[in-house]
């Protein structure tokens, strides 16, 4: 086991890679093709799961009971859908 614990090295580890990753998508070079795009935009998605995933369980870590869970979980999860639907609007 780490010193931090399991879940804390993967977001510190995803964290920069998905800042570079978006920073490269968003800002690319006057000559990039298809392939730099499609290069940067899994990068952003293996990153975004990397730092997303261990957040999300976390939660579930923190307590044996199933109602302490489902209230320290479920403004995480309801949070995130509910901004991707704005998002998408």
């Amino acid at each position: 086991r780490w010193r931090m614990g399991r879940r804390k090295p993967f977001m510190l580890l995803g964290t920069p890679l998905f800042m570079l990753s978006v920073w490269k998508l968003f800002v690319p070079p006057p000559d990039a093709g298809m392939s730099y795009l499609l290069l940067w935009i899994a990068l952003v998605y293996l990153a975004a799961t990397i730092v997303d995933l261990p957040y999300l369980t976390w939660g579930a870590e923190l307590s044996p009971d199933y109602r302490e869970r489902s209230k320290v979980t479920g403004p995480p999860v309801g949070s995130q859908g509910g901004g991707g639907r704005g998002a998408g609007v």
